[in-house]
Formats: structure tokens, sequence, C-alpha cells
């Protein structure tokens, strides 16, 4: 960028504003995201879980299968008896 136009100034400027706005969005975000959390620890809900839970449902169930499988690979490689795929997770209606 030799050649600081007017026009580009007005779009550098346009986008630091809207990042900055998505910023303090983001902050609010987070700290109602912190109440809702508080709220669920004190309703007796395992924020641990909570948080796995929302992870879950974000990833692909192929994705979620293959990385169990792998780890009752390994798990089984070191002699450990952890098995979850005795229990078949539904995703549907969740």
């Amino acid at each position: 960028m030799d050649v600081v136009t007017k026009q580009t100034k007005e779009d550098l400027k346009g986008f630091v504003d809207r990042l900055e706005f998505l910023e303090k969005e983001k902050a609010k975000v987070i700290e109602d995201m912190k109440h809702v959390f508080q709220s669920a620890k004190n309703t007796g809900f395992d924020i641990k879980i909570l948080r796995k839970i929302l992870r879950a449902r974000k990833e692909d169930l192929n994705k979620m299968a293959e990385e169990q499988s792998l780890f009752d690979i390994y798990a089984e490689a070191l002699g450990m008896e952890i098995k979850l795929d005795d229990r078949q997770i539904l995703m549907e209606g969740i």
C-alpha cells in the first residue's frame, strides 16, 4: 500500500471500527456465558461435563466415533478398561 488514498483511509477506519464493535460484543457474550455457567453450577450441574456436551454438539458424529475408536485402541494398548462404546450417543433431538 504505497499510496494511501482517502478511500483507503475510510476503508481501514471502517474495518477497525467494526472490529472494535465486535470485540465489545464478544466481551458481552463471554460475560453472559459466565453467568449461565454459574447458574447451571448453582443448580447442581457439572460445568466440565456441560462444556463437553457443548463441544460434542458442535462436532461431526463421524469424527466423534473415529476419536472414540482411537481412544479405545490407545486405552486397550495401555491395559486400561475404559470402554464408552457400550453406551450409544444419540444426537437427535438434543
